[in-house]
């Protein structure tokens, strides 16, 4: 049994590294860019960058979430 938990949290974190690499890429590209004015760029352009970051701890943290609660689901049914 101990070779198949490992399998099954390599390919639960391999699903949560792609999951949050997604959600990075869709945040990324749902946020506007800021026009440029007269002087400068409008204030809150560092949400282009902030936003993919939040999208991608979010989605990683509930994939491995989803993923332990279910290996111990599973571990108790073996029990």
């Amino acid at each position: 049994m101990s070779w198949q938990l490992k399998v099954y949290d390599m390919v639960v974190i391999i699903i949560a590294l792609v999951v949050a690499y997604g959600s990075a890429l869709v945040a990324y590209d749902g946020i506007p860019i800021q026009n440029v004015g007269n002087f400068g760029r409008e204030s809150g352009g560092i949400w282009k960058q902030v936003m993919p970051a939040l999208y991608g701890y979010g989605a990683f943290a509930a994939v491995m979430i989803v993923g332990m609660v279910a290996r111990l689901i599973l571990r108790r049914r073996n029990l």
